[in-house]
């Protein structure tokens, strides 16, 4: 894990001023020797800042836009950072069986085995936004379904309000812009009884144009036409996030989520024990697709039925 150890203030104390900044000022503010400094901005320029050291001290040239728990300034005692991992939703299960505080989210730089919702490998490379957070506020289960298309829906509202990207969910949690896989979402939880105790949200997000991004993909660039910050995302992503900590399952948002879900009206046969064939009508408020079939009945659809689309 990257760890913050004085480097926000180092950060904030060169981005602060336009000239260099002496390493004995440094260690006057933090504290500590001058080899100390020295060692933090080495880390620093590994970590991909570009400072420049000369006999008056150090200037920041240019910064990184790897999201950095200091580079977030309204999440930063909240987030893990780590430059690879196989996994952010690995990790945030190990967090789920310890008392860790709500909001606590793991971002990798990439990961080495991501999944996807309907448990495939999701290609991670560097250029990408791949994070989980964790819900530690109890809620009823009949609800623990729902909240994969709550936090795909909060994708959804930064990639328009942010970016003026249109996306839609493909239930319950895959997001598409013009035919393209944008990003997804998968949740994982524990509970006990009717209550949920604490859920996760793996959320991946194709940021950068890259050439390892498969053909049925396309990344937040391309859809945006401009250059787009990881930071930003990040900032704006968990800012929305933290929204879906009260109420996400309101009959208001149910109403939006509706509104966003690309198999409504769709006619599709379920594949079960049997056969189902039907409309899609709507997002039920526990988090499942509602099928009507021609005799009126309708049946739950749940995210390990096999569907047709016709």
């Amino acid at each position: 894990m990257v760890n913050n150890n004085n480097i926000s203030t180092i950060i904030s104390a060169l981005s602060n001023n336009k000239e260099a900044v002496s390493g004995e000022k440094l260690a006057e503010k933090l504290g500590i020797s001058r080899v100390a400094v020295w060692k933090k901005i080495s880390k620093l320029q590994n970590e991909g800042y570009k400072i420049e050291s000369g006999r008056n001290g150090y200037k920041l040239v240019e910064s990184t836009d790897k999201p950095y728990p200091w580079e977030l300034k309204n999440e930063a005692n909240n987030v893990e950072y780590y430059n690879s991992l196989d996994s952010t939703m690995k990790k945030a299960s190990q967090l789920l069986n310890y008392d860790c505080k709500n909001g606590t989210v793991i971002i990798a730089g990439s990961q080495s085995n991501g999944s996807t919702v309907l448990g495939g490998n999701w290609i991670s490379p560097e250029g990408g936004l791949y994070l989980s957070r964790i819900r530690t506020i109890p809620f009823p289960s009949i609800y623990a379904a729902l909240y994969c298309t709550a936090s795909a829906y909060a994708c959804s509202k930064i990639l328009k309000s942010e970016f003026s990207i249109a996306s839609q969910i493909s239930w319950p949690g895959r997001l598409y812009c013009d035919g393209k896989k944008i990003g997804g979402v998968l949740t994982e939880y524990k509970g006990q009884g009717n209550v949920i105790q604490a859920i996760s949200s793996g959320i991946g997000l194709n940021i950068h144009k890259s050439d390892n991004l498969p053909e049925d993909a396309i990344s937040i660039e391309e859809a945006a036409g401009r250059q787009i910050s990881i930071k930003e995302v990040t900032a704006a992503l968990l800012e929305e996030l933290k929204k879906y900590d009260k109420e996400f399952y309101s009959e208001k948002l149910l109403k939006s989520y509706n509104l966003n879900i690309l198999e409504i009206n769709k006619n599709v046969t379920v594949v079960r024990d049997k056969k189902y064939s039907g409309v899609i009508k709507k997002l039920s408020e526990s988090g499942f697709l509602i099928l009507e079939m021609e005799n009126k009945k309708t049946i739950y659809i749940n995210s390990g039925d096999k569907i047709i689309y016709e």
